[in-house]
């Protein structure tokens, strides 16, 4: 019975054998008959070009350093943050206990109210004053963000190195690249806007627009640009710490004092969680909820053609465009329409005196003083009385 089993078993070995022999002879014809030299592959016009997708060369080294940091991020709707329940008049106060609290900047809640409304107005918000660099760090930490501090390096998006096929990245690059990432509200501040060219200043100015970065898609290039172009995300603002005369090139800009405004610091407020959607739709919806009153809105078209009449100065389209939007915000956080106008008229509206003949000043600032008390009541405009009368003094 033992003899037969290994006879059995050695008939299965020799047909495994002669079957495994059966398919080493198949693939030999099967060699033999391929085509004994390969046709050579089309010379590419650009060498390089070849070189680089044959290798997944990156040209973006820094921003495929940003992908690789969110290997697993949903390209869907963003998730909301917890505190998305909050309102503009809650952020504000929000916003002005936290920067008291931590950064020792004690400022009305006007001017975080006019924080919110130069966000609304623009993607680019210029600023002066002691503590301009300060506002949006603070602004960033209360919303439990880091602010990134770019140098004024020009170009300020890099540009492409026509030799090593290699864009020369930017700080400010990485952080609008990485802004498409995040759910929250995203912020960079420029530490010297005045060194920033004119042609820089409209592309920062036109966050809504797209950069192109390259002419074409190539293999190993970010996994957010779509054929050389980076669509700009609306979670980011951009803000620049400037000069006085710096400031006037930017769409919007806000002046921000010493911060000695007396008020109770509230201690042991912690960042809140909103999501820049919740922002966004908060900032956009204002304007509709709160529409400017047909009292101010007569006082600001007095104001522009007394200003036209005495002192050659007129209001652009610009600021006539963000005026709506701008009080809109700052109704929404509780500010009385008068000094709403009040905030605008300081921080964007009037700067333009700054410019004026200061000869014309000397003669004109007087009047334009009685003029607003006339038009807005006595007391009614603190913040534009105090602007008029440090120009007064700097005459």
């Amino acid at each position: 019975m033992r003899k037969k089993e290994i006879l059995a078993g050695q008939k299965r070995l020799l047909e495994e054998i002669a079957a495994l022999r059966e398919e080493t002879l198949e693939m030999r014809r099967t060699i033999s008959e391929l085509p004994e030299t390969v046709p050579e592959r089309p010379v590419p016009d650009n060498p390089g070009e070849d070189i680089a997708r044959a290798h997944q060369f990156s040209r973006f080294p820094i921003l495929r350093g940003v992908d690789e940091r969110y290997p697993n991020h949903p390209m869907g709707a963003a998730p909301p943050g917890k505190d998305d329940g909050i309102t503009l008049a809650q952020l504000a106060w929000h916003l002005q206990g936290y920067a008291a609290a931590h950064f020792g900047l004690r400022a009305a809640v006007g001017l975080f109210a006019g924080l919110l409304g130069a966000m609304a107005a623009s993607r680019l918000v210029a600023l002066t004053g002691k503590a301009a660099a300060m506002l949006p760090e603070a602004a960033a930490s209360a919303l439990g963000q880091l602010t990134e501090l770019i140098p004024p390096r020009s170009p300020l998006f890099g540009s492409m190195d026509a030799v090593t096929k290699r864009y020369r990245e930017t700080r400010l690059l990485r952080t609008v690249y990485e802004a498409g990432y995040r759910s929250s509200p995203c912020f960079a501040v420029i530490n010297d806007i005045s060194a920033v060219s004119p042609e820089d200043i409209a592309r920062l100015a036109g966050m809504d627009q797209s950069l192109r970065l390259a002419g074409s898609a190539w293999p190993g290039d970010p996994i957010l640009l779509r054929d050389g172009i980076l669509r700009r995300p609306e979670n980011l603002w951009i803000f620049g710490a400037a000069q006085e005369a710096a400031a006037s090139a930017a769409p919007m800009r806000l002046h921000v004092g010493s911060g000695d405004h007396p008020m109770d610091v509230p201690y042991g407020l912690q960042a809140i969680d909103i999501s820049a959607g919740r922002l966004l739709e908060l900032l956009r919806a204002a304007p509709w909820e709160y529409p400017v009153p047909e009292e101010i809105s007569a006082g600001f078209i007095k104001t522009a053609e007394h200003l036209a009449e005495r002192l050659d100065i007129s209001f652009d389209a610009q600021t006539e465009q963000q005026m709506p939007g701008f009080i809109g915000v700052c109704l929404a956080c509780g500010l009385r329409p008068g000094n709403a106008l009040d905030v605008f008229f300081y921080h964007k509206a009037l700067r333009r005196l700054e410019y004026a003949d200061p000869f014309l000043l000397r003669y004109e600032l007087p009047g334009l003083q009685r003029f607003l008390e006339d038009t807005f009541g006595r007391g009614a405009m603190p913040l534009t009385h105090d602007f008029i009368k440090d120009l007064q003094k700097n005459d």
